[in-house]
């Protein structure tokens, strides 16, 4: 008890200081304890669209769980009704148990297929008479229909014939009326004697949409049911065993999937992937390789948010190491008393723990629920320092984050003690050697800790590109290659590193330009550069703080700018232009599956080259809203010859009308505009000039002049003439596939190919075939006035690329809203620490400095030489560690932001990775740095005209 009244006594004393402290900490647990809730907000939104998009691709509902089979063929006559028993039992009892999420319908439909059906009494031959109808029976039927003619049928026979229910679409195929009686006959068993059916009832859904229906309802056109019970009893028994096929249904409520029961659910999935593994049968779970995907992306996210926090979270560490120091050094003279009187290390590094154990407890109070409410903030996030109204990431409080919780308030802890602990060895001898030594070179100038650190990152940063050319050399995946932990901190070792190097030189420029014009300064000046130049030890702390803020605040802002726009570019590269439609084109081939095997056959022999009928191309160019069109001839798989030599494999063509294109198509950003325009001019010169990729190039040897010709199935060779070579060009990825094998013996060899020549060229030396159709829209203009232009104008569209909704949907994309969101919280989390820490510490300094202020004051400098001298004072303090700040975050922004690259392969990195940097962001942090000036010669100027003069002298007399 005693103990804790000490350690109450003691934060009150340095209550500004603990606050300080206490905001630190709570902020750290915020921020650490939000990454799994962040992890799993992002990927429940993107699982919620994915599951969404099953049912848009597919038509299947995401939940959609369906064993079917043949349990007549594949299976033995005599194992027929024990198998089927035993699947039932396993499917209704054990698969929803395996699934772990509930389940909203469930259905089971078995029948007895292709019979023969014919009316009662019918004796003649007439084929018209004859049908092929199934008989079947589906569980819980009667809730999920409308009688709308007849009634429900009987569930046993009525005088030997079997009552049924139809749709009116059966009743139409059948030629037949309710009430009509048929006899069916098996094929295929002749054992089975002729069944008497007799439509009762007609029905339809009640519900369409209910997902009782997992099949196609136009199916139960070419069926008739009866009764479940009635047609297990008599067609699925041990010794009269008929129904042919059998299906069991689930549709599982997947609005319940969750980063917790996926792991579940998959692992039930493979499970009764291997239980139900019989010739015949099939299991269908369209959502299971999207969840698969979800282990990956989950690594993939956490590497991400780890990778673009972790700068922060050693700020943060620095921060509250900072202020631990600050109050430590206040207390230093009471700890070296203590020591002096008998008491050891551990006892007063006892009392620190209390304090930082009881610090630490209000900081898993507030910080979690504080890490929360970020998340859901960031949730509406739409780029970096840009918010919509969006609806909330689904996050929810996890005891994951009270664990990242739990753990960050341990290492803060360690951070609030390192100083506890070399203090607690200071004698009061010692101290008081200590303050007569202040100019000593401080332990990180002694051991060169900025050399290691420096040493260190450069290290972390050669390891990266070593890991980039892995990459690109073996075209793996990026999750294939282990990623070394040195990459999450090497951006920040090197802030770091750098802002110590930096903060060695700078006393020694300021000595020099103290003694050059030592005879010129203002009695202000002259006593600031003094100050500085002799104890700038004094400002080390305040100087490394703000150099690691700025730094890290413009690392961040230039990171999301970079990932941002290079996802953009991607999406740019890729397309092309703003739209690109393929149109409908008519021709003279036969439909697919129109012709028996003899004609195709002969058609083959013949090889007559398919016939096209250009559509009109004008109505693209009066289109609303569409700014120009061009026409763009793409074919793949195309051989290029060159010296006698074929060259195949994956090679592309391009044929383009070279000024129109230069207008229309996205520029790669790695192209500047004048080469852009020289490489379409060299296209201009020459009708058969060709363009070739410099894989190409390298591959064989071409050069520029040299002959080569490009072919394929319909296309004899179409000669051409290099005039130059490229790198980039819109819609082409010159990076192999992942998992492509190359030739060790000359890599360019598995390297996509390229070749761009002249349309006109092209089109005057081969029949007329597909082209697309590349368009540039207005500035204003939307993808809705294009749309309802091509729906006014009837336009037969095969395909079509709409380069502004794909932006759309990347900025939606739970990816890109996490690296907008992680990087804003980063930003803003940097600047308030920044002026947290620079108002803390004038704060902490004035009250330290009464006693000189006050000789000054004495001695004759007046209070307007004295808010000068401090306005001196943070220039050369504060005001050069912000332009180191700024000096070294541009630097390390060029060096380090590349390394959010690891979460990517080599291949999808077109065009290359190229770090962005915006002057807005800048503005923004060179304001909040003016502002931080200002703000703190305002706080001095008021704390300094409170100062009494009697008081700080009597003070210093005591």
């Amino acid at each position: 008890m005693t103990l804790l009244i000490m350690v109450f006594r003691k934060m009150f004393n340095n209550r500004r200081l603990v606050l300080a402290l206490l905001l630190g900490l709570i902020i750290s647990v915020a921020l650490i304890s939000s990454m799994p809730l962040y992890v799993e907000g992002v990927l429940q939104r993107l699982l919620t669209k994915d599951m969404e998009a099953i049912q848009a691709d597919s038509g299947y509902y995401p939940g959609h769980f369906l064993y079917k089979g043949d349990l007549y063929n594949t299976i033995e006559k005599d194992k027929r009704c024990t198998l089927y028993d035993q699947l039932n039992a396993y499917l209704l009892q054990d698969v929803p148990v395996l699934a772990g999420v509930p389940h909203l319908a469930q259905a089971r439909f078995v029948e007895m297929g292709f019979m023969s059906m014919l009316p009662d009494g019918y004796q003649g031959d007439d084929k018209n008479e004859k049908r092929i109808v199934s008989l079947g029976a589906k569980t819980d039927l009667q809730r999920h229909i409308t009688i709308v003619d007849g009634r429900m049928p009987s569930d046993k026979p009525v005088d030997g014939v079997y009552e049924t229910l139809v749709t009116e679409g059966a009743l139409n195929k059948f030629h037949t009326v309710l009430g009509k009686t048929f006899v069916v006959t098996n094929g295929f068993d002749e054992n089975m004697k002729p069944i008497r059916v007799r439509p009762v009832g007609v029905f339809q859904p009640k519900d369409e949409r209910d997902l009782y229906w997992f099949e196609n309802l136009s199916s139960y056109n070419e069926k008739m049911l009866m009764d479940y019970n009635l047609f297990q009893q008599d067609f699925m028994s041990d010794t009269a065993f008929y129904a042919t096929a059998g299906q069991w249904y689930y549709a599982f409520d997947h609005t319940k999937f969750s980063l917790d029961n996926i792991h579940r659910f998959l692992d039930g999935y493979k499970i009764i992937s291997k239980k139900l593994v019989f010739p015949g049968f099939s299991l269908q779970v369209p959502a299971a390789p999207i969840l698969e995907q979800y282990f990956q992306k989950e690594q993939e996210l956490r590497t991400l948010l780890w990778a673009m926090n972790m700068p922060v979270i050693l700020m943060l560490c620095f921060y509250v190491f900072m202020v631990s120091s600050f109050k430590v050094n206040k207390e230093k003279s009471d700890i070296a008393v203590l020591q002096s009187r008998g008491a050891d290390r551990g006892s007063i590094m006892l009392q620190y723990l209390v304090e930082g154990l009881l610090l630490a407890g209000v900081a898993l109070l507030a910080g979690p629920p504080l890490g929360l409410l970020l998340c859901r903030m960031l949730g509406a996030s739409n780029g970096f320092l840009e918010f919509i109204q969006r609806k909330a990431l689904p996050v929810r409080m996890t005891p994951l984050a009270y664990k990242y919780a739990a753990v960050s308030a341990l290492v803060f802890i360690i951070a609030m003690l390192l100083p506890v602990y070399f203090a607690a060895g200071t004698t009061i001898v010692n101290r008081k050697q200590e303050m007569a030594r202040e100019t000593k070179a401080t332990a990180w100038q002694r051991y060169f800790l900025d050399v290691i650190l420096l040493a260190v990152s450069i290290y972390g940063l050669y390891t990266f590109e070593l890991r980039q050319k892995n990459l690109e050399i073996t075209a793996a995946e990026a999750s294939q290659l282990q990623i070394d932990p040195l990459l999450f901190i090497a951006s920040t070792l090197f802030v770091l590193g750098m802002g110590l190097l930096l903060i060695r030189i700078v006393p020694l420029l300021i000595r020099i330009v103290y003694a050059v014009g030592n005879k010129l300064w203002s009695p202000a000046l002259y006593a600031t550069m003094l100050r500085v130049g002799r104890s700038s030890h004094q400002y080390q702390f305040l100087m490394v703080f703000l150099i690691m803020t700025i730094a890290i605040g413009i690392f961040s802002a230039n990171a999301a700018r970079t990932i941002n726009t290079n996802a953009e570019d991607k999406v740019r590269y890729a397309n092309g232009a703003d739209m690109v439609i393929q149109a409908k084109w008519q021709d003279n081939a036969p439909p697919p599956g129109s012709m028996d095997p003899s004609a195709q056959q002969q058609m083959e022999i013949n090889k007559k080259p398919i016939q096209y009928v250009e559509p009109p191309f004008e109505p693209y160019t009066k289109l609303q809203g569409i700014e120009e069109a061009t026409k763009v001839f793409t074919k793949d798989k195309v051989a290029i010859r060159f010296n006698n030599e074929v060259i195949g494999g994956n090679s592309r063509f391009m044929a383009v009308i070279s000024d129109e294109f230069g207008r229309i198509a996205f520029r790669p950003s790695i192209i500047s505009e004048s080469y852009w325009n020289s490489y379409l001019n060299l296209l201009a010169v020459e009708p058969s000039a060709a363009l070739i990729s410099r894989s190409l190039s390298e591959a064989y040897n071409i050069k520029r002049g040299d002959y080569i010709s490009v072919s394929w199935q319909d296309q004899n060779d179409l000669q051409m003439v290099v005039f130059g070579i490229i790198d980039y060009w819109p819609t082409w990825n010159p990076k192999p596939p992942v998992g492509s094998t190359p030739d060790p013996e000359n890599p360019h060899k598995s390297d996509p190919f390229l070749v761009v020549g002249n349309l006109s060229y092209f089109q005057y030396n081969s029949p007329i075939q597909p082209y697309q159709v590349w368009l540039k829209k207005q500035p204003e203009a939307t993808s809705a006035q294009v749309y309802d232009g091509i729906r006014e104008n009837r336009m037969e569209i095969v395909s079509m690329v709409d380069t502004e909704q794909d932006l759309i949907r990347l900025k939606n994309d739970p990816f890109q809203l996490g690296i907008n969101g992680t990087m804003t919280l980063n930003f803003v989390i940097s600047m308030v620490i920044s002026l947290m820490g620079f108002i803390l510490y004038w704060v902490i300094s004035l009250s330290d400095r009464a006693f000189e202020f006050g000789v000054l004051r004495a001695i004759g400098l007046s209070f307007k030489e004295l808010v000068g001298m401090m306005v001196w004072e943070q220039l050369l303090s504060s005001g050069v560690a912000m332009i180191i700040g700024v000096i070294v975050g541009q630097l390390t922004s060029r060096l380090y932001v590349p390394m959010f690259q690891i979460t990517y392969s080599a291949a999808e990195q077109v065009p290359p990775f190229h770090v962005v940097s915006l002057a807005t962001d800048q503005i923004k942090v060179y304001g909040v740095m003016i502002g931080m000036l200002l703000i703190g010669v305002a706080v001095l100027t008021m704390l300094l005209r409170k100062l009494r003069i009697n008081e700080a002298l009597k003070m210093g007399e005591e």
